[in-house]
């Protein structure tokens, strides 16, 4: 009976759970071709990082160009490239291109976490600016119906406002004495407005507090009464009296009128910046304080991350060693496991063999010490301890022969150790294949195009001399054109052109026969390259049938048991 058995490439399940979710945040911020699965791990995770980058919209003196059909040169170079503008964009993390390269997942992972959360945050503000320049380039030329009632309720009050204010004008009801004379000009300014009833006015300043304002208030009605007494009344006037601006503006005059004013404005603004000040120093610790209390949260997860990638690395050393055994000889598991049950049956029976050793000397002291008591068996008593002493010498050569199996055994485990360790591993062994199959491809892909080069200098070289025959004979027949008309000239150029002739025939035929050769030679290596995919399609053909073979053969001895 055959058993099929299948191998597989062993992979890093940390790693690949590092890759999906560095797939998984690609996807989620807007790159969208890591999802295709077609594209090597590589390109995809560069794409995306180098995507995030341009994303960014930070300006950097270097030039990120990623290709999928890239060399390695070019990814190694472009590894490099990144790895030099990850310090300009301030990224707290550090990277290598070797780990890029090798797509260490657990290395690159907080690179992309951090470059998705930028790419992210810059996509918003964008975002932001656009809709924004939308919105009001919309506004500019469109509106909505709510808009429109809005502006139209909007304008309905503003002109209700203005003709409120045209009807309302200011009406002159007190008429000054002709005897009285303001003591000043903030006097004179109540006054005037006191004549067009304005009863209510106050000084426009700045309160400190609601106690002075209600102080202040008294004071200013007594004043006012007091004005109001030596003020006449008079006939209200059918037609509207106005003031004039000018007339206004000479009777307020901002300098004098509000310096007392202005020092308790300016006061009052000053204590205002002060508990500002104070509010934003307050602040300011605080926002400290939470710095600290972010970076200790920080420290406490990079030391969480720490120990969980311990606990990793041991689960992973424990399953490398679970795979070694799965991957290693039948027979080679069998000798170690046949050495390490003769290794723990020795070392039995070396703690057996010991214990024997002391009962049996405890009883041998006893029976000694019971002889010492009797005189008249001395003899006796040497005898037995002679023979005692012959049995310690023989167990203890039978335990040092014991010792130097046991040591003998640790030995080869010790050796078959190292053997099974000296074979790399299916992963190391794929990416040595993998890098092997990429210089192979670069250097065929080198050799083609040098070859083109060298056929391209022939073909040059060859144009190049048949140009210059060309221009001698044409520098030739120039010369000699005023031999032409002598018939000894002439046949001596036909018999020129006709060598010509006959070297051009020649060169021509050595070119056909070349052409005729390669032609040969290409259709042999078809026919023998035709030959080969036959063989190929039979190999795979006779693999199916073999496997199918196995799988009733297999159904067959199952049925067979059952």
């Amino acid at each position: 009976m055959i058993s099929v058995k299948e191998f597989d490439i062993r992979e890093d399940e940390e790693q690949l759970a590092k890759l999906q979710d560095i797939i998984d945040l690609f996807v989620a911020a807007g790159y969208f071709r890591a999802r295709i699965k077609s594209i090597p791990h590589f390109d995809r995770v560069v794409g995306g990082i180098v995507w995030c980058i341009t994303l960014c919209n930070h300006t950097v003196n270097v030039d990120l160009f990623c290709s999928e059909n890239a060399t390695i040169g070019q990814k190694i170079a472009l590894t490099e490239k990144v790895v030099e503008v990850l310090p300009l964009l301030k990224c707290p993390y550090t990277i290598e291109p070797y780990q890029i390269q090798g797509l260490d997942c657990i290395h690159i992972f907080p690179v992309v976490q951090w470059l998705v959360r930028e790419a992210v945050r810059a996509k918003e503000q964008c975002g932001d600016s656009v809709r924004n320049h939308a919105v009001y380039q919309f506004a500019q030329r469109f509106y909505f119906s709510k808009d429109k009632c809005i502006e139209k309720q909007t304008h309905i009050f503003l002109n209700n406002c203005r003709s409120v204010k045209a009807k309302c004008l200011p009406q002159r009801i007190y008429k000054q004495k002709g005897d009285f004379k303001s003591p000043d000009l903030r006097t004179d300014v109540r006054c005037t407005l006191l004549e067009y009833g304005w009863r209510d006015v106050c000084d426009i300043a700045v309160q400190e507090n609601t106690e002075w304002f209600e102080n202040d208030k008294g004071d200013e009605n007594m004043k006012s009464d007091q004005l109001l007494v030596q003020l006449s009344e008079m006939q209200i006037q059918p037609t509207n009296q106005r003031l004039s601006s000018k007339i206004l503006a000479q009777i307020i005059d901002a300098s004098d009128f509000d310096a007392d004013e202005l020092k308790k404005e300016t006061g009052f603004v000053q204590r205002y910046q002060r508990s500002t000040s104070m509010a934003e120093k307050e602040l300011m610790v605080l926002r400290k304080e939470e710095k600290l209390l972010d970076d200790s949260l920080e420290n406490l997860q990079q030391r969480k991350e720490a120990q969980l990638r311990a606990m990793d690395e041991i689960d992973k050393r424990i399953a490398e060693f679970k795979q070694l055994v799965e991957n290693s000889g039948v027979e080679t598991v069998e000798r170690l496991k046949h050495l390490l049950i003769e290794h723990d049956e020795i070392h039995k029976r070396e703690m057996d063999f010991k214990a024997n050793c002391r009962n049996e000397l405890r009883e041998l002291d006893e029976v000694l010490q019971q002889l010492k008591t009797f005189d008249p068996v001395e003899k006796k008593l040497k005898d037995d301890n002679d023979s005692v002493r012959n049995i310690s010498l023989e167990a203890g050569q039978h335990l040092t022969s014991i010792r130097l199996e046991l040591a003998d055994l640790n030995r080869q485990i010790a050796a078959q150790q190292r053997v099974l360790d000296d074979i790399p591993a299916q992963t190391e062994i794929s990416q040595y294949q993998r890098r092997i199959i990429e210089l192979y491809n670069q250097m065929a892909s080198k050799h083609r195009e040098t070859k083109q080069f060298y056929i391209l200098h022939n073909t040059l070289v060859d144009i190049k001399t048949f140009m210059k025959k060309e221009v001698d004979m044409l520098n030739n027949i120039d010369e000699v054109q005023d031999l032409t008309s002598k018939q000894s000239y002439k046949d001596s150029f036909v018999e020129n052109l006709q060598k010509i002739l006959k070297g051009v025939d020649t060169s021509l035929d050595k070119v056909s026969t070349k052409q005729n050769e390669l032609q040969a030679r290409r259709d042999k290596l078809y026919g023998e390259y035709q030959y080969l995919l036959e063989k190929e399609r039979l190999y795979y053909k006779t693999v199916d049938d073999f496997k199918n073979a196995c799988y009733e053969n297999e159904q067959l001895r199952r049925r067979l048991e059952g």
